[in-house]
């Protein structure tokens, strides 16, 4: 099995190493000299350290170089190793040995100089041994820069090229040309500020994921070269640094520090640069699985005494995580907290970026579009934040209508010429490693050609899609978002105005005897989907007082299935019963940090981020502890609570319900006087009894709960019509759910009313009713399809006090 180092060899050093090893075993040789090492490069014939050796004035003669007998192979080995590795060459070639060779011996100076692309017949010239870079930067332009990697001489007077290798200057690359920063005035002043302080300078940007935390730096980075930043960051430079680049290939110990450390070097002799490091709590840990230290302990001795400058950015779950446990690492750094944008700043950055993305996809972006795409992005992807989500949302859309546009005879062209420039790239590669370099270069001369063509199909391409410019609207956006979560375009288009009336729509067919229910949920929705109520509270919060079975969770059910966007069933119940001690509040917002359950977070939490316009249905809510009133206190008056993470939970686009069994016996009692007694009477005890009720809810929860709630919903006890309806309803269901299997099943009256005698009980309600249809009826219609295979229809009927099925 080879190891790394011989996969790291060319083919002819690896041929030259063989020879080596045959000819130590044949002699019975304990080391081999570095003479015999040039002799073998010698023999091998197309190798380019052959061919330095045969041209060079001053060829070895290892007659007179005594000193060569006493440096072993090994040394220049290592040497060539090194060698290749300050030049950024992926192997190790018989050019890095011979090198090696004469650098070891400090004697014999051989080499080429060259200030052009060099010929075959170049070779013949006789010159001296220039130092490393220089050699290998005129190998380079022998072979046309056809070696993998490229020899950058270093600035003597900086010397940052290294820093080069993982860092990217911002300021070079930001210009007003390929860049609009848009709002996010004050975060960008607050970094300013923080930079230019004496102590303490180090800001770390603070937010979710997609709000434009790397936007900010990049937009402090293009003001500085606007000259638009304030005097103390004139002529600044950020560098954005890559860790996973600075690990990347450290397989020995010390590897990953002397990078970090000769990094953190150059940054202090260069007062001008600021280090940007983006997903900073990746310092932490970064670099210590090679056994090393981690990259936070490496970089504090320098933060503390304000020798580098570095901006960070993190998320808050990571920040509190990974930065906020190590003290020492945190004070070193000014948190900015950076939200997500509202609606009208997102549609202002949209509009400021817009003609990037009309230059990139060679389209035009209308305003609607940009509007729906912030409208759409915040209903159905909802697991993401703006701008980023509406930013996807242009640019996926863009991308689609680009593709059907670009179908055409000359986009095959362009494809072909592709693959075959692919095709080509891989070949040169191969004879470069080979050491090919005459098949090499007729392959690059190739590529040079292909490259051409497909410049000048590119150009004509673009010419062809400008003729006939197309822009994106709504319904493109739409499509677009059908395509990506699934969701039926019908649904998309249902504007959230809408909605009261579809709520209105569903609970008519679907809820019972409870008119003025329905009537002041309408009520409340219509306010908040016009506009007129707070949008910084819930949708709509409702307490439910009523007997059980009369529909207070059916209401709720309705009520998350119209509200979704996905048009599914978002219910989230949540049971006082288990929330009646003060520590289980950790199951709504998490654990505390140290305790058993922290890492695992707030279930709660998790819900309504993966669909904000959900129902939360708090069940007996007189049953729970007072912490959790006093959290939804706060989810009443401001929409948002923070969990132990540090994490917001967003409920302004979710619905509150809470139900309470308060009052129930008041209720149970009025409906038996609303039956012996007349209307009027009825009427003015059902008033009495709300009223007893309102009192009994004063005295149990706080009144600034009570003043919080919307509207507090009085349900009524079901009647005998009620009921009738409601078991009516449920036969047709379990129709529906035969119809399915294809057999046809048929009911008459007499057997809703035996349902709705055996279901009548002042403490079930419609409840009893699904009960007894389980009971009574589904057991024989599931006997009769059991013997019968091919059954195809069912009749029951109530006769002689006894539910009678027939198959005619």
């Amino acid at each position: 099995m080879q190891t790394d180092y011989h996969q790291k060899m060319t083919k002819h050093v690896a041929n030259v190493i063989e020879r080596l090893k045959k000819k130590s075993k044949n002699k019975n040789l304990k080391e081999i000299d570095a003479n015999q090492l040039i002799e073998e490069i010698k023999k091998e014939k197309g190798s380019l350290g052959s061919l330095i050796i045969k041209e060079s004035k001053n060829q070895p003669n290892l007659k007179k170089e005594p000193d060569s007998q006493f440096v072993s192979v090994f040394d220049i080995m290592l040497k060539a190793y090194q060698i290749a590795a300050s030049q950024k060459c992926s192997y190790v070639g018989t050019e890095h040995l011979v090198y090696a060779y004469f650098a070891t011996l400090k004697k014999v100076k051989i080499g080429l100089e060259r200030k052009k692309t060099l010929s075959q017949a170049d070779l013949s010239e006789n010159k001296d041994l220039p130092p490393l870079p220089d050699f290998f930067r005129d190998i380079n332009s022998f072979l046309g820069n056809l070696l993998p990697g490229s020899v950058e001489k270093r600035n003597s007077k900086e010397n940052l090229g290294y820093l080069k290798n993982f860092c990217v200057d911002l300021t070079k690359e930001i210009t007003s040309e390929t860049y609009t920063f848009i709002g996010r005035e004050k975060q960008l002043e607050r970094v300013s500020n923080i930079l230019g302080r004496k102590n303490k300078n180090n800001p770390v940007l603070i937010g979710p994921p997609g709000v434009g935390k790397t936007a900010i730096v990049e937009g402090l980075a293009l003001a500085i070269n606007q000259k638009k930043a304030p005097f103390f960051l004139t002529g600044k430079k950020i560098y954005s640094l890559d860790l996973g680049l600075l690990v990347a290939g450290t397989n020995f110990r010390g590897e990953f520090e002397s990078r970090l450390k000769d990094v953190v070097s150059i940054v202090k002799k260069n007062k001008d640069i600021i280090l940007f490091i983006d997903e900073i709590h990746n310092l932490v840990g970064a670099g210590n699985a090679i056994g090393g230290m981690d990259a936070a302990n490496l970089l504090k001795p320098a933060l503390s005494r304000g020798e580098i400058q570095v901006i960070g950015a993190t998320t808050i779950t990571e920040y509190r995580k990974h930065i906020e446990k190590d003290a020492a690492l945190e004070r070193r750094f000014q948190p900015v907290i950076v939200d997500e944008p509202t609606e009208k700043e997102t549609l202002k950055i949209l509009t400021g970026i817009r003609t990037h993305y009309e230059k990139f996809h060679n389209l035009k972006i209308t305003d609607e579009a940009l509007a729906s795409s912030i409208e759409l992005a915040k209903r159905f992807v909802s697991d993401r934040f703006l701008p980023d989500s509406a930013i996807d949302l242009i640019d996926e859309t863009a991308a689609r209508i680009r593709g059907k546009s670009s179908k055409s005879a000359l986009y095959e062209k362009l494809f072909a010429k592709e693959k075959e420039l692919e095709t080509i790239s891989q070949e040169k590669e191969n004879a470069i490693l080979l050491e090919s370099y005459e098949n090499a270069l007729k392959l690059r001369n190739r590529e040079k050609e292909l490259q051409v063509q497909l410049d000048f199909l590119k150009k004509k391409l673009i010419a062809e899609q400008e003729k006939k410019l197309i822009s994106i609207s709504t319904s493109d956006i739409r499509h677009t978002i059908a395509n990506a979560t699934g969701v039926p375009e019908e649904l998309i288009q249902v504007s959230p105005r809408n909605i009261p009336a579809r709520v209105i729509e569903s609970l008519k067919k679907e809820l019972f005897g409870q008119d003025e229910v329905i009537k002041q949920i309408h009520a409340t929705l219509l306010r908040s989907f016009s506009g007129i109520s707070s949008t910084n509270r819930p949708l709509g919060s409702f307490l439910f007082i009523g007997p059980s079975g009369v529909g207070k969770t059916l209401t709720a059910k309705i009520l998350s299935r119209t509200i979704s966007p996905l048009g599914k069933e978002n219910l989230i119940q949540i049971n006082m019963s288990e929330l009646s001690e003060r520590h289980s509040i950790s199951r709504l917002i998490g654990s505390p940090a140290g305790y058993v359950g922290y890492e695992e977070g707030s279930l709660l939490a998790e819900k309504i981020k993966a669909n904000p316009y959900s129902l939360i249905l708090f069940d007996e809510l007189e049953k729970a502890d007072p912490a959790i009133i006093n959290l939804l206190l706060q989810i009443l008056e401001e929409g948002k609570i923070t969990d132990a993470k540090g994490n917001t939970m967003n409920f302004r686009n979710s619905i509150i319900v809470m139900t309470s069994n308060i009052g129930t016996n008041r209720l149970n009692e009025v409906s038996r006087i609303g039956f012996e007694a007349g209307f009027k009477k009825a009427q003015k005890e059902k008033r009495q009894a709300f009223k007893e009720i309102q009192e009994q809810l004063e005295e149990i929860f706080p009144a600034e709960l009570l003043g919080r709630i919307d509207n507090k919903i009085f349900f009524n006890n079901l009647d005998d019509k009620q009921l009738k309806l409601i078991a009516l309803a449920e036969l047709k269901k379990l129709a529906n759910r035969l119809a399915e299997r294809k057999i046809k099943f048929n009911f008459n009256q007499t057997v809703v009313n035996f349902i709705v005698k055996k279901s009548i009980s002042s403490n079930e309600g419609a409840r009893l009713i699904r009960t007894n249809i389980q009971q009574l009826v589904e057991p024989l219609l599931a006997q009769e399809i059991v013997k019968n295979e091919t059954l195809e229809k069912i009749n029951l009927t109530f006769e002689k006090n006894q539910l009678k099925i027939s198959t005619n």
